[in-house]
């Protein structure tokens, strides 16, 4: 009887031990992604701080319209016909 219970000891100290180095990998992984959190939490507030002032701006474009006809023969750039 005494033996199963040194042995039931012996096997709840392992998993307790195993339990801690997995509670330590956690946070250390936690504690990774909250650093990495941090970073883009300021990247994006970066961004946001340039892009704000244009928010509101407003551009105006006019379409470009064709003004001539596009000519009618092969001709190339420099003027000579072009072969088929």
């Amino acid at each position: 009887m005494l033996g199963e219970v040194k042995c039931d000891i012996g096997i709840w100290q392992e998993a307790f031990q195993n339990m801690k180095r997995l509670l330590f990998l956690l946070v250390c992984n936690l504690s990774r992604k909250e650093r990495e959190r941090a970073k883009l939490t300021k990247e994006v507030d970066a961004v946001s701080s340039v892009v704000r002032p244009f928010r509101n701006h407003k551009v105006e474009f006019d379409p470009l319209r064709i003004t001539e006809k596009p000519p009618l023969s092969r001709v190339g750039g420099n003027g000579v016909k072009r072969k088929r």
